[in-house]
């Protein structure tokens, strides 16, 4: 004798919006993780450089698969609003009335999505400041040392350096003219 549970299961039809909220939730998930890591990992000069990978990985690894998933929540979440657009409307009308209601919310909405756009196209807060953080995590943590010339077995890696921006040992004299941050002085002008 068969179990109920089992001929349930087998003339069971396939749910297709079962399959796009899995794939929403799936695709969001991923590229919240991929995000994380793209946002953590060093800049793809440096990855390149020390071959950085995580979980089997480069960086470019990285980039593709949350611009892969990128693609696919965009494509299932206009499935998912297409199947559930009776209900979202449904959401939003006042059952009285039929007419929109949340008005406020969706205009805050609104709003919050043009303020962080245009912070992150004029280069302000709080774009700006995610930004230089990404910037100083960075450069914190994924400098490389200076390779000497002819000293690298790889390569696949440049004899050149990664120039970072260098940092006065000491003050410089009042009148000495002022030094771009990606040159350093030579100590002889300190000396003065």
């Amino acid at each position: 004798m068969a179990k109920p549970h089992a001929q349930h299961f087998t003339h069971r039809r396939f749910n297709f919006r079962g399959l796009i909220t899995y794939l929403v939730t799936l695709s969001f998930l991923v590229m919240l993780t991929s995000g994380i890591v793209n946002f953590l990992a060093p800049s793809g000069r440096i990855a390149r450089q020390v071959t950085w990978t995580l979980m089997g990985l480069d960086r470019s690894g990285w980039q593709a698969l949350h611009l892969t998933f990128a693609v696919v929540f965009v494509a299932v979440g206009f499935i998912h609003l297409a199947y559930n657009w009776k209900g979202l409307l449904h959401y939003l009308r006042d059952r009285v009335s039929h007419h929109l209601t949340l008005k406020w919310e969706a205009i805050v909405a609104l709003l919050v999505a043009f303020w962080l756009i245009g912070s992150a196209a004029l280069a302000l807060p709080p774009a700006s400041t995610l930004h230089d953080f990404n910037s100083y995590f960075r450069q914190t943590y994924w400098t490389v040392a200076p390779i000497p010339q002819g000293k690298s077995t790889d390569p696949s890696v440049s004899e050149t350096t990664i120039p970072l921006p260098a940092t006065p040992a000491a003050p410089l004299p009042p009148a000495h003219p002022p030094v771009p941050p990606d040159k350093s002085c030579s100590d002889c002008h300190r000396a003065q």
